[in-house]
């Protein structure tokens, strides 16, 4: 939603043309993606770990 209200548009350049928002607002939601790309990451590999089997 952050996105949506400063009109950011580099990380979706199909579905955002046109759209280019200061470079500081841009910055913060790149930064806000990348750290939910990575918390995915960190949540998928704790679900494996914690589905592997006991010895």
């Amino acid at each position: 939603m952050l996105a949506a209200s400063f009109g950011t548009g580099a990380l979706s350049p199909i579905t955002a043309t046109g759209r280019v928002a200061e470079l500081w607002q841009e910055n913060l939601v790149t930064l806000g993606l990348s750290s939910v790309g990575i918390s995915i990451i960190a949540v998928a590999l704790m679900v494996l770990w914690g589905l592997r089997k006991k010895a």
